[in-house]
């Protein structure tokens, strides 16, 4: 669920902008906290269509990366991020709310909206305001262990009934995730999947008129997220992270995909608000055969999982990944 800087338009977002007197411009102006959440690759794979008291989030399937994320599984939990800036951004501005989850339509997911919310103990003001300064983690982590208490405080955001956050702190199992990260980078530079991945990405229209073929070789470049020193970074700055952690399920599908998107918002933002690095490590489960090893190490079995991430204490000056308009993403 890495994030890499586009060459496009940034979305800017002032809270006293809302009009409460207009319920779809309400809607629309609480997507310009959604857009800000992240996406495997900065992909942006999301649509929206604000109706009276209602948002309706779609997943836009052109910017799906059929190679790299078989199942869609990054693509729902991109769209669960999304969906989770606005429920926290609808509670900041007191407004009440109803998700229906729709597995297996072309509409993801359904927000309600009525008046007379009030923040829940799991989303407060320090989310709100972190929504616009998250960011990713690139760096070697330094050498300081999380406290206690500040890892319970994480694990208290994942609520959600059959939704399990799994930290470890085992020098261990990061050796065994180390070599998942290589093996997982070797059969995804395989000469196989980047022809596929390739055809993927020119047969989207990525060599139009008006894109230089320089351009059209770093798209590829960023969209594929491998090179020859991936592995290593990638492995360096896991060895160096004092935590590894995982959120797992009972179910899958897209509405757990999508839940589990919630909860990793929730976490990566309350990170944010105490000073703690953020990184998710997407590229083991990107290749399925891989994704079995983690749960083995993890000692957890019978459940799904979703997504990994690294946390720890790390120095950054990484600039925030840009958003295409807002209205580019309405329906």
């Amino acid at each position: 669920m890495g994030e890499i800087m586009m060459k496009e338009h940034n979305s800017k977002v002032n809270a006293n902008d809302i009009n409460k007197n207009d319920s779809t411009v309400r809607g629309n102006f609480l997507l310009k906290y959604a857009i800000l959440a992240p996406s495997c690759l900065n992909t942006q794979p999301w649509r929206f269509e604000a109706r009276p008291n209602e948002i309706r989030i779609f997943g836009d399937l052109k910017r799906w990366r059929k190679v790299a994320d078989m199942d869609q599984r990054e693509l729902y939990i991109s769209i669960g991020c999304a969906l989770e800036n606005i429920l926290i951004a609808a509670e900041h501005f007191g407004y009440g709310h109803r998700v229906t989850y729709l597995e297996g339509e072309q509409v993801a997911a359904v927000i309600e909206l009525n008046a007379g919310g009030k923040p829940s103990s799991f989303r407060d003001a320090e989310l709100f305001k972190a929504i616009p300064e998250r960011h990713t983690i690139r760096k070697i982590y330094e050498k300081r262990t999380l406290p206690p208490e500040t890892t319970k405080c994480l694990e208290e955001l994942c609520i959600e009934e059959g939704f399990t956050l799994h930290f470890t702190d085992d020098i261990e199992i990061r050796r065994k995730a180390k070599e998942l990260v290589y093996r997982a980078y070797a059969i995804q530079l395989s000469k196989s999947t980047r022809k596929r991945e390739l055809g993927y990405w020119l047969a989207r229209g990525n060599t139009g008129k008006n894109r230089p073929i320089s351009k059209i070789g770093q798209i590829i470049t960023n969209c594929l997220n491998v090179s020859k020193n991936g592995a290593k970074k990638d492995s360096d700055i896991l060895m160096s992270a004092p935590i590894l952690a995982a959120i797992t399920s009972e179910n899958n599908g897209h509405r757990s995909q999508i839940v589990a998107g919630q909860i990793l918002e929730r976490i990566w933002l309350k990170a944010n608000t105490l000073g703690i690095g953020f990184r998710p490590m997407s590229c083991i489960l990107q290749v399925p055969e891989l994704s079995e090893n983690v749960l083995d190490f993890l000692h957890v079995s019978d459940v799904f999982l979703q997504q990994t991430f690294m946390l720890g204490y790390a120095k950054t000056d990484e600039k925030h990944a840009s958003r295409r308009p807002l209205d580019q993403f309405i329906i």
